[in-house]
């Protein structure tokens, strides 16, 4: 066990080599370990092939017993990671992988902290897991909480440039905040040769919400020349819509087809993209506007990373609450948005509703992604998965690829939610068909994808909407937790085709 009082991290070494340790606990000053923490963390290296472990914590107010605060992390995110470090300052590394980290490349460190080993962790590739019970504690009221935030924040900056200069990322990433209460800002750049986007936008008899989607499109633009808008049709009947529809596409940058087949939703984004030819796709709804500004330089840099499979924004109810912040696999055994019905401004649990993510799946209300990759994983499924399941089944075979699938927070709508077909879940008929399809996903992916997420802590309860309620977990359920975590963003699935791997 190390503390972070130590001075020198060669020394730190030394001892640990002396005692013939298997693994080293770094500890963050003040914290107190729980009375389990050293055999959760014996149990958790033990039955993983984590290389380092992570775990919650607690505060509790001087001369009280029960905490008034904890943290209940999910995995390690490597770009929530880079935002902020809301994994904590103590941290647990195996003794043999020490040497894989690098620690003193570039320039010496004396001892590191947290965020330098895992910064250094995601560098080398290493497995990391994460032990979802409080196995430190901290005393201290809300404004020792904050002190202890802020200088975490001071030195998480630090440490990030660093991560960018020795990964090579320096200059195609604009950091900005993280001093003071709030925290670092990344904003991934775009090429400088700007790639063009077109959006393909299924509509039907909707022709005033389709145009107002349209115009919000390119008022928020940064390029709104390099911005195409392909509509397309799909059995529009209405006289006045046909005439909205036609005067929409004697528009700059937009083009109106028509398909008069049964409605597809899969089928009618995989003609449109074979009728695009720009880089950059993005499938949207048309009842939805636009609010955030500059939104296409937002997508374009994210795409510009090669790991980044698909880009899903931050949709919202007209109340302002949120409707979409990314997909939970697991909850009551099937799929739920993130942060549904929360306040469009709320945080969240470790922030995460503020902070580009990892996610396992985005909705495909608003989804961008290359157009070279969506050939490559041949579109949706239009056969089996007609309606419902086919954004959750690109979603997994992008991953199964080796792409990231990423929810950022800066582009922001609102979405009205199927003002053209109404509510799937109101129709007998189409409710059966969803179930139909969910048991697809299912047997081609395997239930077991379907039981869990490695972004969300075990501790939450699915009796109710996600983070609403808590229960430690039973002792199997968290080891599974910390294997699922530290699988190194592998997700082994089982499917009536050969096994698939999923990259998460």
């Amino acid at each position: 066990m190390a503390s972070h009082d130590e001075t020198d991290l060669d020394i730190i070494l030394e001892r640990s080599r002396d005692a013939e340790a298997g693994a080293i606990l770094f500890l963050a000053p003040g914290a107190a370990m729980h009375r389990h923490c050293l055999a959760w963390l014996a149990a958790g290296f033990a039955g993983s092939g984590a290389n380092v472990l992570t775990f919650d914590e607690e505060w509790v107010a001087p001369g009280e017993r029960q905490p008034f605060a904890f943290e209940a992390r999910g995995g390690l995110d490597p770009d929530m990671l880079l935002q902020e470090n809301t994994w904590g300052d103590s941290i647990a590394v195996r003794q043999e992988a020490l040497g894989d980290l690098n620690l003193n490349a570039d320039e010496p460190l004396s001892v590191p902290r947290a965020t330098d080993l895992l910064l250094a962790a995601v560098r080398a590739g290493l497995a990391v897991g994460q032990v979802p019970f409080p196995l430190v504690a901290f005393e201290g009221d809300a404004g020792a909480r904050e002190a202890a935030a802020l200088e975490a924040r001071h030195h998480h900056r630090r440490a990030v440039k660093r991560h960018l200069r020795l990964s090579g990322l320096d200059e195609r990433v604009a950091m900005s905040q993280g001093t003071n209460d709030v925290p670092l800002r990344l904003e991934w750049l775009p090429g400088a040769h700007p790639q063009a986007i077109t959006v393909i936008v299924p509509t039907r008899d909707n022709a005033e919400d389709c145009v107002g989607f349209v115009d919000s499109l390119f008022r928020t633009a940064a390029l709104p020349d390099d911005l195409r808008c392909l509509i397309v049709d799909n059995g529009t009947t209405s006289r006045s819509d046909l005439l909205g529809l036609e005067a929409l596409a004697g528009r700059k940058g937009v083009r109106v087809i028509r398909d008069e087949a049964p409605f597809n939703w899969s089928h009618i984004n995989n003609l449109a993209v074979a009728e695009s030819d720009t880089p950059i796709i993005v499938f949207a709804n048309d009842d939805m506007k636009m609010l955030g500004s500059g939104w296409d330089k937002c997508i374009r840099g994210l795409l510009a990373r090669d790991e980044v499979g698909a880009v899903g924004a931050k949709l919202l109810y007209p109340d302002e609450t949120i409707q979409h912040a990314g997909v939970l696999l697991g909850w009551k055994g099937s799929v739920i948005h993130d942060g549904l019905y929360e306040a469009g401004n709320a945080a969240g649990p470790s922030g995460r509703w503020l902070k580009t993510r990892r996610v396992s799946a985005v909705t495909g209300a608003f989804m961008a992604m290359r157009r070279a990759d969506f050939l490559q994983s041949n579109g949706f499924d239009a056969v089996h998965l007609p309606i419902g399941y086919s954004d959750i089944d690109l979603c997994l075979r992008l991953r199964a690829a080796g792409h990231k699938i990423v929810w950022s927070p800066d582009v922001v709508l609102f979405h009205y939610e199927s003002k053209s077909r109404g509510f799937d879940h109101l129709d007998a008929e189409r409710a059966a068909r969803g179930l139909s399809e969910r048991a697809i996903v299912e047997s081609r992916w395997g239930a077991e994808l379907f039981s869990r997420d490695p972004t969300i802590s075990p501790i939450w309860v699915d009796a109710t909407l996600p983070y609403r309620l808590i229960s430690f977990p039973p002792p199997n359920r968290a080891l599974g937790f910390v294997q699922l975590t530290s699988q190194a963003g592998r997700i082994v699935t089982e499917s009536l085709q050969p096994s698939v791997v999923c990259e998460y």
